[in-house]
């Protein structure tokens, strides 16, 4: 199985997951479907702006494109991605409040650019083949999935193998993609290397050590068992759209280093752990229980603190 049958299979595993799929060149600029504005452009503004209103409805028009204008300027302005990340991560939890002047009536608005509670409300779109150009470099990641507009997802695709090593060479490709397109990587939660049998995923700042494979624990909604493919896992399993909105909002932190911000993201294991602790934690409040939730097991190097800190 080659690349390209690889990317097809990906995004048919989208489209049975409620996701819209269309390949790069027909959004591109000049396309069929047109929605890029220009090569550099990484952010789908037509559909940011059409969700933004969808899902704030109470939010006047003019509010909503000064809260854009808003976003845009402090993404543009920060030249950094692992910076312009940091800032989108808190535009994401805490959304954008503005207090805005309409025929003398002074409002405060707080605008949200993910509908948490109904996921099915938001705007999923998975891209193959987005060509992207800055200056000299033209890059093409193999999928691009965005939530309302917003690039949130890379995934980088070898050819089908049995042999690992070929995941570091996909790992590689995505270190230069964030090298050559910067922009690409401002509002992204992770990245993704894949041949199909083995899949691994991590966040914008982790080295390959640090990404990780995506495992069910228990059968759940929407995830795969008994699959051979660890990328069907993974699209299935994390991208399935209550889990992964939940998962960017909750299992993703950032932590000061000398080098800069270093992106954190929740393991398989530390996600599943702080969820059910989690819910055993609101049987207790609710019912009269034993005021103890139970125990959650780790191993050394598991990543017990930040799995507590997920769990707060």
């Amino acid at each position: 199985m080659n690349e390209t049958d690889i990317e097809a299979q990906a995004l048919l595993w989208f489209e049975e997951m409620g996701y819209e799929t269309a390949h790069g060149p027909d959004i591109a600029p000049g396309g069929d479907a047109e929605e890029r504005a220009a090569w550099n452009d990484v952010i789908l503004w037509g559909r940011f702006t059409d969700t933004l209103c969808r899902i704030n409805p109470e939010v006047p028009a003019k509010a909503i494109d000064e809260a854009i204008r808003r976003f845009r300027r402090r993404l543009n302005d920060e030249l950094v991605p692992e910076r312009a990340n940091q800032t989108f991560q808190q535009y994401l939890i805490e959304g954008i409040t503005l207090e805005f002047t309409d025929r003398g009536n002074r409002d405060t608005h707080h605008i949200q650019l993910v509908d948490r509670l109904n996921p099915n409300a938001n705007d999923w779109f998975a891209v193959n083949q987005v060509e992207i150009r800055d200056g000299p470099h033209r890059r093409i990641p193999d999928i691009v999935v965005y939530l309302n507009g917003l690039p949130v997802g890379v995934f980088e695709l070898k050819s089908f193998s049995n042999e690992k090593i070929h995941l570091i060479k996909a790992f590689n490709q995505l270190q230069t993609y964030k090298r050559d397109v910067p922009m690409l990587f401002k509002t992204n939660e992770m990245l993704v290397a894949s041949n199909m049998v083995y899949s691994r995923f991590g966040s914008l700042t982790a080295g390959w050590d640090r990404f990780m494979p995506w495992r069910v624990m228990e059968p759940e909604e929407g995830a795969p068992t008994n699959v051979e493919w660890e990328l069907e896992v993974m699209i299935r399993g994390l991208f399935e759209k209550h889990r992964f909105v939940d998962y960017i909002h909750d299992f993703v932190l950032f932590q000061e280093h000398r080098a800069g911000p270093a992106k954190i993201i929740a393991g398989y294991h530390q996600f599943h752990a702080a969820r059910t602790a989690l819910n055993r934690t609101i049987e207790e409040v609710v019912t009269e229980g034993r005021g103890r939730i139970g125990v959650v097991w780790h191993t050394q190097g598991s990543g017990k603190s930040l799995t507590m800190a997920f769990l707060a």
